[in-house]
């Protein structure tokens, strides 16, 4: 878990930060309903890890970082590749890593 944690950067990222990003993009935790498709995920992790870098004045590789957390995303909450997923999954996933 370690190596996952540092691999998608998320020693970077604070939980307050994801939050922001999440009401920015008008996805409230309560809405446990709502489907991302593929390119919205895509879209809020790169706005996490934008605000991230700027936060804590580091410089990493945001679109790596971005597609790699989409990677694990997608390939282990959606085992029927339908590229949507619950807002509920992204939340977990991000708080679970942190």
């Amino acid at each position: 878990m370690q190596i996952l944690h540092k691999e998608l950067s998320m020693q970077y990222v604070q939980l307050e930060l994801i939050a922001g990003i999440f009401e920015r993009h008008r996805l409230s935790i309560t809405e446990n309903c709502v489907n991302l498709d593929s390119s919205e995920i895509e879209d809020v992790l790169s706005d996490i890890y934008f605000a991230a870098c700027k936060e804590t004045n580091t410089n990493f590789d945001i679109d790596l970082a971005s597609k790699l957390a989409l990677n694990y995303i997608l390939t282990t909450f959606d085992k029927y590749v339908t590229l949507y997923i619950y807002i509920y999954i992204c939340i977990c996933m991000f708080y679970y890593l942190n």
